[in-house]
């Protein structure tokens, strides 16, 4: 079971790193969104603590289950890379989309 449970979290992580680079494809390298998403840290963690859940869970399912359990630990805190660009933060490019600079939808630059 824990293999298994492994299993399909690395599957879904893959499925959202593929999502990811397909959105930073669309948009381009130097939009927003690829500037929010960095290297994807995140992500990558994740499929590397997954796949190696997977392969300790052999071991011991308790380490594998440590691991699963970091993963989604580690999700569970706020990702504020994504709001700092919709508010113009480090991150953001001046200009663009009302909100994108810190403007309300009503205002006009």
């Amino acid at each position: 079971p824990a293999s298994v449970y492994g299993l399909v979290g690395l599957l879904a992580g893959v499925a959202y790193s593929l999502l990811v680079r397909a959105i930073v494809a669309a948009d381009g390298p130097d939009s927003d969104v690829a500037r929010a998403v960095g290297r994807d840290r995140k992500g990558y963690l994740s499929l590397f603590l997954y796949l190696s859940g997977l392969g300790l869970a052999w071991v011991s399912p308790y380490i594998a289950y440590a691991l699963y359990a970091s993963v989604s630990i580690m999700w569970l805190i706020p990702d504020r890379r994504l709001g700092r660009v919709a508010q113009g933060g480090p991150a953001a490019v001046a200009g663009g989309e009302p909100g994108a600079a810190g403007l309300s939808p009503g205002q006009v630059t």
